[in-house]
């Protein structure tokens, strides 16, 4: 057997006795993905050096050895971080909430386990909804495409954070994939979805998929980092963005590292309906790693400002040449008469956006 052979055997084995929120890990799209950069660093990276079907020819003994060696360290210390972030949301009270139906439809309920941990949306959610309005609009723009389980109609969640879009759109029998760079709301939200009471006729919270990494336009190691205040609210740190000085300035909090995946490689074979992002400024990094895919989505939901977008080094005008180049028509969704760059104006303002593909071109079509 190969090495490359020998390597998933062992990641098996290995995986194997992780708690079982973390058996997300042991999906096949963690083993697959780009071919390797000149640091082959994530798990997608390094497995696709040593998957046999695809580098079949030229890959040395070394060469494996030296991914090997990098994929075993990276998810040894991703578990253990993941050990570590699941104490501070081990304490969640389960709530329940009823899910945005069509008017005239049975009403569906799911529950929810909400962190007991200082954070505005577990705030929020220990009282009532969040981002009511949103989450109708994402609900009537996914029934636009057919019915639950039509195979066309999946919904991408980037940023997951506590689970609270995925977990309404998979109540209403759509497919969810959502990426998280926060270990805790990545168990937060598996820990959700496998409630008891979530299992529902017409469900599919219980077939969310969530992978533990965040989108980006290159493959890199990054830190996710949270305020004290507002602990799952993560942002990711990349390059010299992450140094102790930025973290001291914005009154940041290291948490762990994370790996960054293209999106254009996760999701090859997906043609997503919808997409919403809550990436805190990282929009742009996050789309151009989607070129191909976006090609492919209908619908794009997602919250941008410019005060964030400078901080990761882009500005609101690069994010809207993006959007028209790529053929989308985008408008803000709470002042629909107002124009996207008089919104951007206002430098701290967060606007919801809602992207429309005039170009769309689905692969089940």
């Amino acid at each position: 057997a190969s090495i490359g052979g020998c390597l998933i055997v062992s990641l098996v084995v290995l995986l194997a006795a992780v708690p079982a929120p973390f058996s997300l890990l042991r999906q096949r799209h963690l083993l697959y993905g780009h071919p390797a950069q000149e640091t082959p660093v994530s798990p997608v990276t390094a497995g696709m050096l040593v998957n046999e079907q695809q580098h079949a020819q030229g890959t040395s003994i070394e060469a494996e050895l030296s991914v090997s060696a990098a994929l075993v360290a990276y998810l040894v210390q991703s578990i253990n971080d993941y050990d570590r972030e699941v104490q501070a949301v081990a304490n969640c009270g389960e709530r329940t909430f009823r899910a945005p139906t069509a008017a005239g439809s049975p009403e569906r309920l799911f529950s929810m386990c909400v962190p007991q941990t200082r954070n505005i949306v577990s705030d929020v959610l220990r009282r009532g909804a969040w981002e009511k309005e949103q989450i109708l609009a994402s609900a009537e723009k996914m029934r636009e495409c057919g019915s639950p389980g039509d195979a066309r109609c999946v919904f991408v969640d980037v940023g997951v954070e506590e689970g609270w879009y995925a977990l309404n759109i998979a109540a209403l029998g759509y497919k969810v994939i959502g990426f998280e760079a926060m270990l805790r709301n990545v168990y937060a939200t598996t820990r959700s979805a496998h409630l008891p009471a979530n299992s529902f006729e017409g469900s599919a919270i219980p077939d969310i998929q969530i992978y533990p990494f965040a989108a980006g336009d290159k493959y890199e190691r990054c830190v996710v980092a949270s305020n004290p205040r507002n602990t799952l609210d993560g942002h990711t740190l990349c390059g010299a963005s992450n140094t102790s000085h930025v973290l001291e300035r914005a009154n940041l909090t290291r948490r762990h590292d994370v790996q960054t995946v293209l999106l254009d490689d996760m999701l090859a074979d997906v043609s997503p309906w919808m997409m919403k992002l809550d990436v805190e400024g990282a929009e742009l990094k996050v789309l151009r790693g989607a070129r191909e895919v976006l090609k492919r989505v209908k619908y794009v939901f997602h919250e941008a400002s410019r005060e964030l977008l400078e901080e990761k080094g882009d500005t609101p005008e690069e994010l809207l040449d993006f959007w028209k180049a790529m053929g989308f028509s985008c408008r803000p969704f709470q002042f629909s008469r107002e124009d996207l760059r008089t919104v951007f104006r206002r430098r701290r303002f967060m606007a919801d956006i809602l992207c429309t593909n005039l170009k769309f071109v689905s692969l089940y079509t």
